[in-house]
């Protein structure tokens, strides 16, 4: 979605820097009046519907008035004009809303964050959009107003207000990106690359099957939760994301889920939602039985010992939570026991929070063979090996690359069996 319009000599940096920015607009009162009426033309009728609508039509488009009876929403759609898509805003403050709409055209000199703009429209106007929708085929926004206080903030737990009904918008990190005409799967791409790297220069060296195995899933992942220039992350799989990953003790297993973990809420938080976190809850099944682990389930209230509990208050914030499954028991019959009392307490949660069940990502790591039955939760296990001689040389050239960066290194490493002798 490219951008339609230029600000030409009106300075909006200046404007939102200006101490009179909170000012701009005057407050919109009686916006949740609107939620009674029952027809377009009483909502139109609303003197802070007119004071609205007055103030999206300085931004020089078309503005039209929406309504749904059904759920009280109050909407605006803005169109350019037709043959006259360069229009310049008269003024600042249209110039101000057309960047909170984001369609305010970035140049050299003018770089206009649309989140500040939407901030400054919020602190003026007490008002906040829920919802934005662009029309690629007429260049038209439709956005969704709503009474701040109404809503949730952006940053704000997604489940944490009881008053609240909405979550106000804000634009991804990746806005930029995609109004230069990037599409949504090429910043996730984008994501992927550097999840890899960061893993890589976090002294893991991850075996070319795990990279593999996991790619796929992970562009999965971030293709279903990503949503575009809104600020928000929500997983929409079919089923939860679950990854068995099998190797001898000492293989790294534990080590990749810890700096898998970090390197995801790095690129989360940089591409896809600013304010997303991963959780890490470990499960150590070598240390429970299928006993301890119930009465572990049935625990209620805020507890180091409750695994739905530590898992719920990420899970309640709308975040990912990638629940650890350490040290899968061998035997089948202990494998398919302890999966159960798991899928009870993600099966609770799902529940509690529809539609959020699939921010659980599930990391079982185990020595020992995955019993057949688990393949539905899991899928083909991932075998994780010491890294091959290969990985190990280009590993040093990077460390080594990092300490001597002005030096050209190549490495060779030339196994050798011990040569055992007589200490005496």
């Amino acid at each position: 979605m490219a951008s339609m319009f230029a600000v030409g000599h009106l300075d909006v940096s200046a404007a939102l820097q200006s101490q009179d920015a909170p000012h701009l607009w005057e407050p919109v009162r009686g916006l949740d009046a609107c939620e009674s009426c029952t027809t377009l033309q009483k909502v139109r009728r609303q003197a802070c519907v007119t004071q609205l609508k007055r103030y999206f039509e300085e931004t020089g488009c078309l503005v039209t008035l929406g309504f749904n009876p059904g759920s009280g929403d109050v909407s605006f759609t803005l169109k350019p004009q037709v043959g006259n898509a360069d229009t310049v805003p008269e003024t600042v403050r249209g110039a101000v809303a057309l960047g909170m709409l984001g369609l305010l055209r970035s140049s050299d000199t003018t770089d206009v964050d649309p989140n500040a703009c939407l901030d400054l429209w919020t602190a003026s106007t007490l008002t906040a959009f829920i919802d934005r929708r662009y029309n690629a085929a007429s260049s038209a926004v439709t956005v969704v107003v709503k009474a701040y206080e109404d809503c949730v903030a952006p940053s704000a737990a997604t489940f944490s207000s009881k008053t609240a009904k909405h979550k106000a918008i804000r634009y991804s990190p990746s806005f930029r990106l995609l109004d230069e005409g990037a599409g949504v799967g090429s910043v996730v791409d984008l994501a992927v690359a550097e999840l890899w790297h960061r893993i890589r220069s976090s002294n893991y060296v991850p075996a070319r099957a795990l990279y593999e195995a996991l790619t796929p899933r992970l562009r999965e992942l971030l293709l279903s939760g990503f949503q575009g220039v809104l600020d928000r992350f929500c997983t929409d799989l079919d089923r939860p994301c679950g990854v068995y990953l099998i190797g001898e003790p000492g293989t790294g297993k534990s080590s990749f889920v810890e700096v898998f973990s970090a390197a995801l809420e790095v690129v989360v938080t940089k591409y896809l939602a600013s304010t997303q976190k991963v959780a890490v809850v470990k499960v150590p099944l070598n240390a429970v039985t299928q006993e301890t682990l119930k009465k572990q389930a049935l625990i209620k209230g805020l507890s180091d010992h409750s695994i739905e509990r530590i898992v719920e208050q990420t899970l309640c914030q709308g975040h990912l939570v990638l629940l650890h499954l350490e040290e899968n028991p061998e035997d089948t019959e202990s494998q398919l026991c302890l999966n159960a009392v798991v899928e009870s307490i993600l099966g609770k949660l799902a529940k509690r929070y529809p539609g959020y069940e699939t921010n659980i990502i599930t990391f079982c790591t185990s020595n020992h063979p995955m019993a057949p039955a688990l393949t539905q939760r899991y899928g083909t296990p991932v075998p994780i090996a010491a890294p091959g001689l290969d990985e190990r040389e280009r590993w040093m050239e990077r460390q080594l690359a990092i300490a001597c960066p002005n030096v050209d290194i190549h490495v060779d490493v030339f196994p050798q069996t011990p040569v055992m002798r007589h200490l005496v």
